[in-house]
């Protein structure tokens, strides 16, 4: 009986690499990390999902660094923002969006069981500043100013820091943690020079023992909507005036309190940066490199490097929720506190933080690799690094339709 022989086929002997199929495209795929819309939208410029990342990890020390690096005030902020970012956030839209607020609230009590203690400020550079004020605006532009090596007094006209008022006008707020966040920026070496109304200095007279003074608004006033530069008076003191009209003369609602609050603290950050820069000479106009997205917020931890620096983080290019891919998500409901003081636990922390879609950023999911049809992704998550070989990649499409998180971008050719 005769066998059935096997019917005939083609066989390579020689590998396929020859042929370069990437000639036939005329679009390429390029890596990108792209800014998440909740950092776009946070006042003081977070990067949320490096923050949510550390969460993630079980990480809360290192969330917690990450936070200060552009916010002065993770307890205030944890307890009574009036949290844009999760209005923005894409898995709002999917699901529920992430507990922004209060895992930065759970990760400041966390922070509490530590010594209280600052970290990162520069080398004293010399320059006197004064800060009149010690309300969200004035501590937060001592804290930055500090932070680039400056030497800060804050000229209070009350026996202590404005800011603990805020703790009368919002029943959230504790006394003992408006204490701690006060201590941490004074730890830096900020000063307080306490004084009475009708002994206070003009600004002018001011000129004798300090090189610069940032004037900041009152508690109850709204700071000014658009960009103030410093100007230098005869005297050659530099003045940035940060104060505008009151907003009630009266205590309002929490709410409005709240964003006051908070828009306070971000004009504080924004005039330390633009006093740093008059300072050194540079035009108040150098600021815009350092500028997250549309909405005004700028990036201190970018600031530090300069823009000659390696950019560790997105400015530009939020990404919308038609970027995401929602199919290689699951739904999971938003998780709630359930301790009496607002917290979320270690697990729930962590459960949290991953609900997280890290919009813009490659977290080396392997998606793009998987679908690639021509093999031409290459990617090691332990070196965390990636590329694309272009000698074959067709340009099809397929990795940037199928990356969860917008971090593929296209070049046309």
């Amino acid at each position: 009986m005769r066998s059935r022989g096997k019917p005939p086929m083609a066989a390579a002997k020689e590998p396929t690499t020859a042929i370069r199929t990437g000639t036939w495209r005329f679009e390429r795929p390029v890596f990108v990390t792209r800014l998440a819309p909740c950092s776009e939208a946070c006042p003081l410029g977070e990067d949320i999902p490096a923050i949510m990342a550390l969460n993630g990890k079980g990480d809360f020390a290192g969330a917690y660094r990450k936070i200060t690096e552009e916010n002065p005030f993770p307890g205030i902020c944890g307890r009574i923002c009036f949290h844009p970012c999760e209005r923005v956030c894409n898995r709002g839209r999917f699901d529920e969006a992430v507990s922004v607020r209060d895992l930065e609230w759970s990760v400041f009590k966390g922070a509490q069981t530590q010594p209280c203690t600052a970290e990162g400020h520069e080398p004293r550079k010399g320059r006197r500043i004064a800060v009149i004020g010690g309300g969200p605006a004035g501590l937060s532009c001592a804290y930055f100013l500090a932070l680039l090596g400056h030497e800060i007094t804050i000229l209070e006209q009350g026996g202590e820091p404005e800011i603990f008022a805020l703790g009368l006008q919002n029943s959230s707020l504790a006394r003992t943690d408006l204490e701690w966040e006060v201590s941490r920026i004074l730890g830096l070496g900020v000063g307080i020079r306490h004084q009475v109304s009708d002994q206070a200095p003009e600004v002018e007279d001011l000129a004798k023992d300090f090189a610069a003074v940032y004037v900041s608004p009152n508690l109850d006033s709204d700071p000014p909507r658009r960009e103030v530069a410093p100007v230098t008076l005869g005297s050659g003191l530099a003045v940035l005036d940060g104060r505008t009209r009151t907003t009630a003369e009266v205590p309002g609602k929490e709410k409005e309190i709240s964003r006051t609050a908070v828009r306070q603290m971000a004009a504080g950050k924004m005039a330390a940066l633009h006093l740093d820069l008059h300072l050194r000479g540079a035009p108040s106009g150098q600021i815009k490199p350092f500028g997250i997205g549309r909405l005004g917020a700028v990036s201190f931890e970018v600031f530090k490097l300069g823009v000659t620096g390696n950019i560790p983080r997105p400015l530009q290019g939020a990404v919308r929720f038609e970027d995401v891919n929602v199919a290689h998500f699951q739904k999971m409901p938003r998780i709630h506190p359930a301790s009496p003081q607002g917290t979320l636990d270690r697990p729930q922390s962590i459960a949290s933080a991953r609900r997280c879609f890290q919009c813009g950023t490659c977290t080396f999911c392997m998606r793009c690799y998987d679908y690639c049809p021509d093999l031409a992704i290459q990617m090691d998550g332990r070196a965390k690094e990636r590329a694309i070989d272009y000698d074959h990649c067709k340009g099809c499409g397929i990795c940037a339709e199928e990356c969860p998180r917008g971090a593929i971008s296209w070049v046309h050719e």
